[in-house]
């Protein structure tokens, strides 16, 4: 790329920046101070002027960067009319980035401080920040930083198309994981454009181009309570297979359609507009092809800052323009430099900040679009301010200042799609990244979203245990999975609002072995942590010391309605291990936290569980080693908690989780350690 010799100053947030040498070519006249600022090659902190006064006159003398930060700074603006005090200006730069020695990436802070009281002016808090793109930086090209005018999306769209070509062509985690597109899903919106009108209607996946799985898109937005009046009914569903008049349908789907429209795709799929709305059967029987639709789509569309799907996708914001600056200063030390700047959106000063409010966004706090976003193969995510990119490879902004492939980035690192990449989900010497390990930071982060219906707490995670499935080829048990059944049985759960106690269900828990009985959001629930799922008995014994597990001999479960997406009927487990009896071991300060929440709140008393016998049935037990060489080994039990339901058919409900530590003395047989003798019991 060959960009001008220029800076580039954008006010993102709306303001409107107006300036008599429009001239994209002028050379501008910087002062010292500011100078410094954007030619060092370091991160700085430079004192601009004594007063504040001093920087508006030598903005409106000579240097056009302090011109311009009268004109766009909150503080500067609300120092100047202030008359009580007389502050002064710090600029500092932080994340500073260079690859040729020119700056590619950079933070400008613009911080007004109190000299006399030598602390910050805080009556103008939070301070001014902006972002300065070099302009060899990844980025520089894009409609964001270079167009001079208003920005549309019509401007910002190649952008995206960038982003898609790069994907196919260059990531080969993104191109393995997309091997076997099939479309699945009964009805696509067909979309296209006429004399510069979107012309859409309903057709059938069975018919026409969708026969050979044509590329499409879908829509991933948060309802939120809002009804949508333009939603298929049987009642439409002639009429819609011949037109769908887009003025009808919320913004969020219009903006949607654009979007598709834009990006040269010719398929959409809507879930409101796929599926037919009040019809059990079709609603079953589309909503169990979930993860299919999404992971068959060559991209999904995240609305991801609207609330309902009236809010849109913000891409009739039109963007202010950029503001241009040249440095001029041509020497062998110092060569000629141009940046990029934009105000950053009050509250976002770094990529932490930005991370907790783009994932606190309405779509990423409900439990429906949980399974869409693990389906996904690639996300554009809409927001009123920017677009996200997130894939197998990387998460970027629009803006090019956040891209997980900068060391700077980190905490993004976790939010790439990596769920569609073997290689990636079996690594052994990862647990953390796991698949089968991974499946338990999925119910967490699932059970911690909002679910509107609660009866939809099944199908809602329907998707992603296919996904799992498909992956593993293992067999689904009511939120457990049949290999290592014995280890997901010891799962852990624990109020997710431990400032009020759990009410007391309108019926039991069936069956009392799974989580997913419990009314979603209730708990939250934690799995083995110890890199155990996946090895065979043999490697968990050599690598983790395990020196007992338990048996699963059989289950047979059966659910009300269609598999995984209706409630479980039954389900009974039988296990063979060491059964005892004892009484439960307490914490270090005294406490029983293991048992189930549901148990709990049925006692009138929570102190009945002290001091008294319970049954329980130990599914596993290692060796630990001790971290003081002074101390001995421990040999730790985990195993079930159990209340008697039949005696002679020795049938039990599970009612909490336990974990017995023995030290180890010397020079004797660990074995002789385990309590109980071996049983068969019946778990329901």
């Amino acid at each position: 790329m060959n960009p001008p010799s220029q800076v580039v100053i954008d006010t993102a947030v709306g303001a409107t920046v107006s300036d008599e040498h429009p001239s994209l070519c002028d050379v501008e006249t910087f002062c010292e101070p500011c100078l410094e600022v954007v030619q060092s090659l370091s991160p700085v902190t430079v004192k601009v002027h004594n007063t504040l006064e001093d920087v508006l006159k030598c903005g409106e003398e000579k240097c056009r960067l302090c011109r311009f930060l009268c004109k766009t700074s909150k503080e500067i603006n609300e120092g100047l009319s202030n008359q009580h005090r007389v502050p002064w200006v710090e600029l500092r730069t932080t994340d500073y980035e260079s690859e040729t020695r020119l700056v590619q990436k950079l933070k400008i802070q613009v911080k007004v401080e109190d000299w006399g009281r030598k602390e910050d002016y805080s009556a103008f808090r939070p301070n001014t920040v902006f972002r300065a793109l070099g302009n060899e930086a990844r980025g520089a090209n894009r409609a964001i930083w270079s167009q001079p005018g208003p920005i549309n999306f019509a401007m910002r769209k190649d952008t995206v198309l960038e982003w898609l070509k790069e994907c196919q062509t260059n990531h080969p985690k993104c191109k393995d994981a997309l091997k076997a597109q099939t479309s699945v899903a009964a009805r696509m919106l067909e979309v296209k454009s006429e004399n510069g009108e979107l012309r859409v209607r309903l057709v059938s996946s069975m018919q026409g181009p969708m026969r050979n799985h044509s590329p499409y898109f879908v829509l991933t937005h948060c309802w939120g309570g809002v009804e949508i009046e333009a939603k298929l009914t049987a009642e439409k569903l002639e009429v819609y297979h011949k037109n769908i008049d887009v003025s009808t349908l919320p913004k969020t789907f219009q903006e949607a359609l654009e979007i598709t429209n834009a990006l040269q795709c010719r398929y959409l799929w809507i879930d409101s507009l796929c599926i037919v709305q009040g019809d059990a059967e079709d609603w079953a029987k589309e909503s169990r092809k979930m993860a299919a639709i999404f992971k068959g789509a060559q991209m999904t569309i995240s609305a991801s800052e609207a609330s309902n799907s009236r809010d849109g996708c913000g891409i009739s914001n039109l963007l202010s323009p950029a503001k241009v600056f040249t440095i001029n200063r041509r020497t062998k030390e110092r060569p000629a430099r141009f940046f990029s700047l934009r105000l950053e959106p009050q509250g976002i000063g770094n990529e932490y900040e930005m991370h907790r409010l783009f994932w606190r966004s309405p779509i990423h706090t409900r439990a429906w679009i949980f399974q869409e976003k693990i389906l996904s193969h690639r996300i554009l995510h809409t927001t009123q301010s920017q677009l996200f990119w997130q894939c197998a490879t990387q998460v970027e902004s629009e803006d090019g200042t956040l891209d997980t492939r900068h060391k700077s980035c980190r905490g993004w690192d976790r939010d790439v799609l990596l769920t569609h990449v073997p290689d990636y989900l079996f690594q052994p010497e990862s647990w953390g990244t796991n698949i089968r390990h991974r499946w338990w930071g999925w119910i967490n982060e699932y059970q911690r979203r909002i679910l509107t219906n609660p009866t939809d707490r099944y199908a809602a995670f329907a998707g992603v245990t296919e996904h799992y499935r498909s992956l593993t080829n293992d067999t689904p048990i009511f939120g457990l999975w049949d290999r290592d059944l014995h280890l997901h049985l010891a799962w852990h759960a624990h109020l997710a609002d431990h400032r009020e106690p759990m009410k007391p269900l309108e019926e039991r828990r069936n069956p009392s072995w799974t989580w997913m009985t419990f009314p979603h959001g209730s708990v939250y629930v934690t799995g083995i942590l110890n890199g155990s799922f996946g090895m065979t008995a043999e490697e968990r014994r050599s690598e983790l010391k395990y020196r007992y597990e338990a048996k699963v001999l059989n289950f047979d479960i059966e659910w009300t309605d269609r598999p995984l997406v209706s409630k479980p009927a039954r389900g009974t487990i039988q296990l063979r291990g060491l059964f005892d009896r004892i009484i439960l071991p307490r914490n270090r300060f005294g406490n029983i936290n293991d048992m189930d929440p549901d148990f709990i709140c049925e006692l009138a008393d929570k102190r009945e569980i002290y001091d008294q016998e319970f049954d329980v049935i130990i599914l596993y037990a290692y060796e630990e080693e001790s971290t003081l060489t002074t101390n001995l080994d421990s040999l730790i039990s985990v195993g079930l908690v159990l209340k008697t339901m039949d005696a002679e058919k020795r049938m039990y409900r599970r009612i909490g989780r336990v974990e017995v530590k023995n030290k180890i003395p010397l020079d004797i047989d660990v074995e002789k350690l385990l309590p109980g003798t071996f049983q068969d019991i019946l778990l329901v």
